[in-house]
């Protein structure tokens, strides 16, 4: 059977990854509503078009929180298999610490190099911005994404150790300091208000997470230096396939952007921008469950407790997609409302289509993204690997052909075609594969 800690509140037992799930809602909950009263102050502050190269900014720079090679997630795996065998994990931690050390200095001193050609050719539409403007606004906001790309490491072993509401009360305090930096920036007269919301948006993140990371690693006492270095290269070999899987994920997911800023309006963007923070707002909030179950499920494989994953992964489906059809109907009926929200003195039309198009390819990735998780948490890369690699290559290939062709709409028609084509049917695949393995066994 699973081993799930259970945590009594008001009398009543709640397993672990339950209990984490709900601090994540409503550490979510908390930044959707800032998220959106930020967005609201900035397109008041700035006007669509500084909005639009703000959007474009934080999505694009969002690459960079691949900085960290994968480490987090092997080091959760590791930390959750010697849990599951009650061995201890420091040395782990302290060389998952010292590789991520690493590899921020090198990411920070490349970005520092070579940022301006990226910088300049991503805004390159936006004239009313100097090229210094694009360069020191980009290379700022993704020194503070790398930070924050190092620092999540220690979300990753509370989430191991089954204490991943620090990680949302963590995420929740971030999203309060930014939002009250935005604000204050809003409020007075300060030259250059991009960079100082690029700034203010994503710093607290980095600043409380690295604070937590070097906070945790002092506390941690060597086990064995021959066993650090060992360990290091064990993180290393099995984080090196996240991280292949994390980029083919991004070259699906975030390469939107990139594409937006060369072939639509900066009005276009904008909508495109709010349409899917909403979605994403729904869709973090749903991903907590998963998220929280991570390293439960890990330590379920290594028991071999199929009957409880299975059990799990149909309700989340069921339940998911449930979840999305009615966020997707409130969204229909309140659009006009929910515009208004983030731009009050700015009308901005979302399209009905654009609504229903999102909501379509969440139902696919919710199908998807469970199965996803269960072959992550048993670290089993190759399929997950090529079918993401696949699922990439055909998602760009289609953004490439109908972004010009139908703006914001062909960029989710293409994702959501990516997901049918490839991963949509190759991850459940072989989950059912290593299921009758263990049953026939």
């Amino acid at each position: 059977m699973i081993r799930v800690e259970n945590f009594r509140i008001f009398g009543f037992s709640i397993p672990g990854y339950l209990f984490v799930a709900a601090s994540s809602w409503l550490s979510r909950i908390l930044t959707a509503i800032i998220s959106i009263l930020s967005i609201r102050l900035i397109i008041d502050s700035l006007g669509v078009e500084y909005y639009a190269v703000y959007a474009v900014l934080i999505g694009v720079v969002s690459w960079f929180m691949l900085a960290d090679f994968g480490i987090g997630q092997s080091l959760q795996n590791y930390i959750s298999e010697a849990r599951g065998k009650n061995q201890n994990y420091s040395d782990y931690i302290l060389a998952a610490s010292a590789l991520t050390f690493m590899i921020v200095i090198a990411a920070i001193i490349l970005v520092i190099l070579f940022g301006a050609w990226p910088a300049l050719e991503l805004l390159s539409q936006f004239s009313s911005l100097s090229d210094s403007e694009k360069y020191i606004s980009f290379t700022a906001t993704s020194i503070f994404v790398i930070l924050a790309a190092g620092g999540s490491v220690i979300y990753r072993i509370w989430y191991a150790e089954h204490k991943g509401y620090l990680a949302n009360i963590s995420l929740a305090l971030a999203a309060v300091f930014g939002f009250v930096s935005i604000y204050c920036i809003a409020k007075f007269d300060c030259e250059n208000k991009l960079l100082w919301f690029l700034v203010a948006a994503n710093a607290p993140l980095a600043t409380l997470s690295i604070m937590c990371f070097i906070s945790r690693v002092l506390k941690l006492k060597r086990e064995n230096s021959h066993s650090i270095n060992k360990d290091a290269k064990k993180i290393i070999h099995r984080g090196s396939k996240f991280w292949l899987f994390n980029i083919s994920a991004a070259a699906v997911l975030q390469v939107d952007y990139i594409l937006l800023a060369q072939f639509v309006s900066a009005e276009q963007i904008a909508v495109y921008s709010i349409g899917v923070k909403v979605f994403s707002t729904m869709a973090l909030m749903i991903g907590a469950v998963l998220q929280a179950f991570w390293p439960v499920c890990a330590e379920a494989v290594i028991q071999n407790d199929w009957p409880s994953i299975k059990s799990f992964t149909k309700k989340y489906i069921l339940l998911s997609m449930v979840s999305v059809i009615f966020f997707t109907g409130l969204f229909l009926i309140f659009n006009t409302q929910i515009s208004s929200i983030f731009s009050p003195n700015e009308i901005i039309v979302i399209p009905t289509s654009f609504i229903v198009l999102i909501g379509i390819m969440y139902l696919i990735r919710v199908w998807t993204d469970v199965y996803a998780i269960i072959l992550q948490s048993m670290n089993d890369m190759k399929v997950l690997l090529l079918s993401v690699v696949a699922q990439a290559i055909i998602g760009l290939g289609l953004q490439i052909y109908l972004v010009p062709k139908y703006g914001i709409n062909g960029t989710i028609i293409a994702l959501a075609l990516s997901w049918i084509l490839t991963v949509a049917w190759f991850l459940p695949a072989r989950v059912w594969t290593h299921q009758k393995k263990i049953f026939i066994k």
